[in-house]
């Protein structure tokens, strides 16, 4: 009887699995979820350290310790949705905070209330013109996948794209290198997926003169956990993006001939790996979660050789988006 007992709940406990299982198998279609009006406040930190090794002729010359302490918030809201859920939204920088370290030398940018200060070893400098305008709205589209309706991948490593058009030619560097990075975009599957599916977008990383290194970022979808009653999506990122032989000309410091001329990116690769959270009734971001490495080795010829910078750095960026 005993035994008869104990199969009879398996049995029973079998029945209520089962069920379960397969709902927890059954594919879901994650999609951004926009209306009128909707804000999307993003608050992202940055830290990350390095160093900054120079060679000449194959001998050391100069080992810098770098470091970087940054954070910022981007403020937008959803001004039109068209009927295939594609929105317009229009948004701008709220505040930034930089802190660098180079060796010795130390400085820090800080822009809040459409005002900008920059400090140089502790001196107060002027306020560039140009800086001030990164303060300037900047409007962007994005279909319910997260990425821009005339696009098939997101901007920089994740970033949001930013239309050129948008800014004026005299503060394109800042406003695409500065603005345009503080909004991160999770790009999504356009078919349902279950646990263990992943997809794929092509990514770029910047670099001076238009030049870029492409790469592609990888997502995977980890599982579901429930926050607060809602279901959260939690998503694996991993992506890179890399370029050799990039040949560069640039501008150097006023009166010192060895920093200007034309310079060779030998080896250049930027990677990112982390998770990132989608809450999948709201339709919208939760948080990010990021490592990111670099490797670069810049070379110059000179009449006795050749100079090689080779910067690694490695840091952690952690982005939440609310409501």
């Amino acid at each position: 009887m005993k035994r008869q007992r104990t199969a009879g709940f398996l049995v029973i406990l079998l029945t209520l699995l089962v069920p379960a299982v397969g709902l927890g198998q059954a594919a879901i279609k994650l999609a951004y979820k926009f209306t009128r009006g909707q804000p999307m406040v993003q608050v992202s930190d940055a830290r990350a350290e390095g160093q900054l090794t120079v060679e000449e002729n194959g001998k050391q010359k100069l080992l810098v310790p770098l470091a970087l302490k940054a954070n910022s918030t981007f403020s937008a809201r959803v001004t039109q949705v068209r009927p295939d859920g594609t929105a317009t939204l229009k948004g701008s920088l709220v505040s930034m905070s930089v802190d660098c370290k180079q060796g010795d030398h130390a400085g820090s940018t800080r822009a809040k209330d459409g005002k900008v200060m920059m400090t140089a070893d502790g001196e107060e400098m002027p306020d560039p013109a140009t800086a001030r305008n990164l303060f300037r709205p900047i409007t962007f589209r994005l279909t319910s996948l997260g990425i821009g309706p005339d696009d098939k991948e997101p901007g920089s490593l994740g970033f949001v794209k930013i239309d050129v058009a948008e800014v004026k030619p005299d503060t394109l560097v800042l406003a695409t290198a500065l603005a345009g990075d503080l909004a991160w975009v999770l790009p999504l599957p356009d078919n349902p997926i279950k646990v263990g599916d992943s997809w794929s977008q092509k990514a770029k990383a910047s670099l001076p003169n238009d030049q870029i290194a492409e790469g592609a970022i990888t997502y995977a979808l980890l599982g579901f956990e429930r926050v607060g009653g809602e279901q959260v999506a939690r998503i694996g990122i991993k992506g890179s993006a890399k370029a050799s032989s990039v040949s560069l000309t640039v501008a150097g410091e006023a009166g010192n001939p060895d920093t200007t001329g034309k310079v060779t990116v030998d080896e250049f690769t930027q990677e990112i790996e982390g998770t990132a959270t989608f809450l999948v009734n709201k339709g919208r971001l939760g948080k990010v979660d990021l490592t990111m490495r670099m490797h670069e080795v810049i070379s110059q010829p000179k009449p006795t050789g050749k100079k090689t910078a080779t910067i690694t750095a490695t840091g952690k960026m952690t982005l939440t988006e609310k409501s």
